[in-house]
């Protein structure tokens, strides 16, 4: 119950968040009684948050687009090729953040995860990434090498990294990598 209660949250709180994402900076400060706020607005003493950037979601259906240069007389697709070279399997697969047995101290519970891939990644391959967190498959998948993990409860967790190609089909898994997070209570 507290799972579903937690994923709620969390998706109401990136509905609330997305629209300050699309219009402009998010600002944090902390007032004289030690109270913490957020804001679409300046303030003195306020520093901007690092709001995370969501990919665009190609369709399922849909072939990604490989060419990122102008059409020239050989053609996109010849210097798209050129570019990326084509996709033969992963070879390793790892977590770079957090790290193994890492403590991770946010009282808003954001963890940032890092991948690492041989070949290295690259997201002309339409390659996404889904995790696994203390066991449990999370819904949403990313394009990414780099995200993050938000409103994570106190404690010790597991986690691990799967990639799907573009149809879903697992290509590879990391081993899993365990850390613990620490937030603040509210009862201090």
């Amino acid at each position: 119950m507290q799972t579903h209660s937690a994923s709620r949250l969390l998706l109401i709180l990136l509905g609330l968040a997305l629209p300050l994402c699309v219009f402009g900076g998010v600002y944090k400060w902390v007032g004289p009684d030690g109270k913490v706020t957020y804001s679409d607005k300046p303030q003195p003493g306020a520093i901007e948050v690092e709001m995370p950037k969501f990919p665009a979601v190609a369709p399922v259906t849909a072939p990604v687009t490989t060419s990122t240069t102008a059409p020239t007389s050989s053609g996109p697709q010849v210097d798209a090729k050129k570019s990326v070279p084509p996709f033969k399997g992963y070879s390793k697969l790892s977590i770079v953040k957090p790290e193994s047995d890492a403590t991770v101290r946010e009282n808003t519970g954001n963890v940032q995860v890092e991948l690492a891939s041989e070949p290295e990644w690259s997201p002309q391959w339409g390659h996404k990434v889904s995790l696994t967190l203390d066991g449990k498959p999370l819904p949403e998948t990313h394009a990414a090498t780099k995200f993050g993990l938000h409103n994570v409860d106190r404690g010790s967790h597991t986690l691990q990294i799967t990639v799907l190609d573009e149809k879903g089909v697992m290509l590879i898994t990391s081993q899993s990598v365990t850390f613990h997070m620490k937030r603040q209570s509210a009862k201090f």
